[in-house]
């Protein structure tokens, strides 16, 4: 039963780990974080977070959804037991799929000994096809006295969008053949560019300007983040407006001259902005 739920505030645009030291306590069950930030593209030092958390004996679980497909990431490493993440954004493929990983010796802990759905039974159709069977339905499967799955299909809910899933099985199989290193190092060198010429043009940066906590995201803040977002894409140039924030994400696929042209939009519209 959840008794109570306490929230990490931003303090200019990041959560510094002190804040996560004072409100995980021995009564923590389970804390929830970013890897990256949806607003700021902050990227948390989730190793820590993580060494907090287990020594009160909390389950760490991260949203990975603005790393994966921006940098390499070592679950492993980072000491987290439960990531989730969607398939559309930083992944490029369609909207309605999601995974998750779980650590297998908490599958059957209070928290998360469950199952969803008719996929999430052991000897499910998933765990058939694992097996490399092909005559998936030749025998009942064994909804009337079902287990949980004993691996993380037991979270499976019904079908599948099949499109969306035939997306993401792409999606990664094309993040598994290119070199992520250097796609990361590509945007780490477009991201850090265009803070520099954020700066020296006098916006202000919502993001982190650390190397080490930077991420593809780049947030400016903003008056009217709707009407100049609106006005960028009349000009071809695609950024998401939030309340006081205009949020601008670069990726591999991006280049300099990318980079030239928005430094030189947002400069037009300046005195809308600042």
């Amino acid at each position: 039963m959840i008794r109570e739920i306490k929230v990490a505030r931003y303090i200019d645009g990041r959560i510094p780990i002190e804040q996560y030291e004072k409100l995980i306590d021995e009564h923590t069950q389970l804390v929830s974080v970013d890897l990256v930030g949806w607003l700021t593209g902050y990227v948390e030092d989730l190793r820590t977070i993580s060494i907090i958390a287990h020594e009160k004996g909390a389950i760490v679980l991260s949203d990975i959804f603005h790393a994966a497909g921006v940098f390499p990431i070592d679950l492993r490493g980072l000491g987290i037991d439960i990531a989730v993440c969607g398939s559309y954004k930083w992944l490029l493929a369609p909207s309605g799929a999601a995974f998750l990983c779980i650590k297998k010796e908490l599958l059957d802990t209070v928290l998360t000994n469950c199952w969803t759905g008719w996929l999430g039974v052991g000897d499910s159709v998933i765990e058939r096809r694992v097996r490399g069977e092909t005559r998936l339905f030749e025998r009942p499967l064994p909804l009337l006295d079902s287990q949980p799955a004993s691996s993380a299909s037991r979270y499976e809910w019904g079908s599948w969008a099949g499109p969306t899933v035939v997306g993401l099985a792409e999606s990664l199989r094309f993040f598994q053949k290119i070199n992520m290193e250097s796609s990361w190092r590509r945007i780490q060198s477009l991201t850090s560019t265009l803070i520099n010429e954020l700066v020296e043009k006098n916006f202000k940066i919502f993001s982190p300007i650390e190397k080490d906590r930077m991420s593809g995201i780049v947030s400016l803040s903003t008056r009217n983040s709707y009407d100049v977002a609106e006005k960028l894409l009349r000009s071809r140039v695609v950024v998401s407006a939030r309340p006081g924030i205009l949020r601008i994400s670069v990726d591999f696929y991006n280049n300099e001259e990318d980079i030239e042209k928005i430094t030189c939009k947002l400069a037009e519209m300046k005195e809308a902005i600042i």
